[in-house]
């Protein structure tokens, strides 16, 4: 017959008792952790906002001799957030005595010389774009993306007094939200 015996030495007992003390510590202390929970609040505020980028028109080179309307195309770009609505108005510009009707282009060399001209917001150029808000403005409403409107420019026709010179003018653009 075999037997199997194990001899405990006092120091190997010992070990074998702190560490079997040790592990149900462990495990006790583990079931005896508690949580507390809340909460963390996040918000954000979307707000109304527009941007707008102008541009050009260019008439290029015009003969006056031939009394012809000249026509030329240029653009403008609103961005607004979703949602917003805008209005978007351009002023009579710099010419001396422009109207938003009777806008002028003026000459560098000479001030006193002036070339009329109109800007439409429609191709068969009969709706003027001028200054007044729910009359001869652009409205829209923003998408979030770059929203292209072309603006229709027309130096009028019969101006064969006009001199030599280089023409030149500036329109103040505004988009107007809330």
């Amino acid at each position: 017959m075999v037997t199997n015996a194990c001899t405990i030495r006092p120091g190997i007992r010992t070990a074998a008792v702190l560490l079997a003390s040790a592990s149900f510590g462990l495990a006790s202390m583990a079931s005896a952790q508690k949580t507390d929970d809340d909460t963390l609040v996040v918000s954000a505020a979307v707000t109304s906002n527009c941007h707008l980028t102008g541009g050009t028109i260019p008439f290029g080179d015009i003969d006056v001799t031939l009394g012809r309307e000249v026509d030329h195309d240029g653009s403008l770009i609103v961005r607004c957030t979703n949602g917003t609505d805008y209005s978007v108005t351009a002023d009579k510009g710099l010419g001396d005595a422009a109207t938003v009707t009777d806008r002028k282009l003026t000459g560098t060399t000479d001030t006193n010389n002036v070339l009329k001209y109109a800007l439409y917001k429609d191709g068969g150029h009969s709706q003027n774009w001028g200054e007044t808000a729910g009359s001869d403005d652009i409205v829209g409403q923003g998408t979030g993306i770059d929203q292209p409107y072309t603006i229709y420019g027309r130096v009028l026709a019969n101006q064969p007094t006009v001199k030599k010179d280089t023409y030149g003018d500036t329109v103040t653009v505004t988009v107007t939200y809330n």
